[in-house]
């Protein structure tokens, strides 16, 4: 004798379908702001590197007595050493770079996904060709334009990064300190 009925049919109840829609709109709402989190944290990170990269630019000027500064363009910033006799050289990252290695950091990249949407230099006096340099005096670690006889102060500088609708801006005030707002 048989004491219960079997299903002879193997589909699945209305029940079960909505739990696992259920489920699977749980799992979607805590994913997609996990993911912008993660786009706005590297941003941030971006700029904390950028903002180091400047730091460690003018503590190496006033630690060796050589110009350093830092290029920043579109996608790319990178951090050189002025050397009157062989013009500009790149420098190493101090913990993670190889000699002979430039410290750059490459924007828009997925490791990186923020750019740089603008750089604003100001010097004391109008000096086109340094619109994206950013000199630190060899010894003293001011800031401002130091290769040549035409030498500018720093006003301020500001380095504005951004992720979708997210920015962030590090900037350098004319007495060389580095912020990131």
């Amino acid at each position: 004798m048989q004491s219960g009925k079997r299903r002879l049919h193997g589909g699945f109840t209305l029940i079960e379908l909505l739990t696992v829609v259920a489920i699977m709109a749980i799992a979607a709402a805590i994913a997609v702001p996990a993911m912008r989190v993660s786009n706005v944290y590297a941003l941030d990170r971006a700029a904390t590197e950028l903002a180091q990269m400047l730091r460690y630019a003018r503590s190496e000027a006033r630690r060796t007595g050589i110009t350093h500064g830092v290029f920043a363009g579109t996608d790319v910033a990178s951090l050189y050493q002025w050397d009157a006799s062989i013009d500009y050289t790149a420098v190493r990252h101090p913990i993670t770079g190889a000699p002979g290695d430039g410290w750059g950091l490459v924007f828009a990249t997925a490791d990186r996904p923020a750019s740089l949407s603008g750089v604003n230099i100001v010097f004391d006096r109008t000096l086109y060709w340094y619109a994206n340099y950013l000199n630190f005096a060899g010894g003293s670690g001011w800031p401002g334009s130091y290769h040549d006889a035409n030498r500018a102060t720093l006003v301020q500088a500001a380095y504005v990064l951004s992720y979708e609708d997210e920015t962030r801006t590090v900037s350098v005030l004319a007495d060389g300190s580095v912020r990131i707002e």
